[in-house]
């Protein structure tokens, strides 16, 4: 039998670029694990149009929030976007989705792949404090058509100061044509890494200060100073992310999570099992934690 959805009231909608959304939203829903998905919707002609939308919050805070895209001639996202404070929403009081770190081994390293919108839960996860305390170094990539859709960049920038306590400049991206580091040659030994020769501002990272969090942005359809180009399969297969985060992901010390295009999801999980890594599974556990976001 269905649950009837509850009602929520709009407290924002954010334009970050043609088409990008973050919806907040006050409603009270059960608890929900950071990387889960709400079924948010509306009322449309007598009937209750839903979608799953992962919460960009952390566990517990409030107000709910959604980061979305426009569908063209979609029956509910165009909708979305229009609505403004005070409006009223749908949303399912119970979350879903296994995109959450008590399916994740800890490790030493965690790799967050994410394109478009599948950022949303990984900005969930790192907001809580589990992630900080069962893994070492976190990296984020996000990779996205335009420098202008890369949603939250500046929340994510203050958070890579915030806890790396101001030791890790933002890396420069390696030249396109580089060889790099092929990742099916990455051994078993590799240790964390730092990013001491990975420059930024010149100045590297002070050694005597944790590196905890990455952030390193794709930017496919236009040169940037400060950002990859390319897809996040590729960079992983031609080792251009790990130069560019200063690690070596191994089977023994590291775990990927992906989100996103399901192309990115298929493309970057045969990468990894080229390397040696695989699926992660509850009666197995491997090194691959995935959702498809499209």
């Amino acid at each position: 039998m269905a649950v009837a959805p509850v009602l929520g009231v709009v407290a924002g909608n954010r334009e970050w670029a043609e088409r990008l959304h973050s919806l907040r939203v006050r409603a009270e829903i059960n608890p929900f694990e950071a990387g889960q998905f709400g079924r948010v919707g509306l009322a449309i002609d007598g009937e209750n149009v839903m979608r799953p939308y992962s919460f960009v919050n952390a566990a517990g805070e409030l107000p709910l929030e959604f980061y979305f895209s426009v569908v063209p001639g979609g029956p509910l996202s165009v909708r979305l976007a229009q609505l403004r404070e005070g409006d009223e929403v749908l949303i399912n009081a119970k979350a879903n989705g296994f995109l959450v770190l008590s399916q994740v081994p800890p490790a030493k390293q965690l790799w967050m792949l994410a394109t478009g919108t599948g950022l949303g839960p990984f900005l969930s996860i790192l907001k809580g404090e589990r992630v900080w305390r069962d893994y070492g170094t976190v990296v984020l990539a996000h990779a996205v058509r335009y420098a202008g859709d890369l949603a939250y960049r500046g929340d994510i920038l203050a958070m890579v100061g915030e806890k790396n306590k101001g030791g890790c400049p933002p890396p420069t991206p390696p030249m396109q044509d580089g060889g790099g580091v092929n990742l099916s040659s990455i051994g078993g030994d590799g240790g964390e890494g730092n990013l001491s020769s990975v420059g930024g501002d010149g100045g590297g990272v002070d050694k005597k200060k944790s590196v905890r969090l990455i952030y390193a942005p794709f930017v496919s359809r236009e040169k940037t100073d400060f950002a990859l180009g390319g897809r996040i399969p590729q960079a992983l297969a031609e080792g251009t992310l790990a130069e560019f985060a200063g690690l070596q992901p191994s089977p023994e010390e590291s775990q990927f999570m992906l989100c996103g295009n399901p192309q990115m999801v298929k493309d970057a999980t045969e990468v990894l099992k080229e390397a040696g890594f695989r699926r992660n599974r509850r009666r197995e556990p491997g090194h691959i934690t995935m959702e498809n976001y499209w």
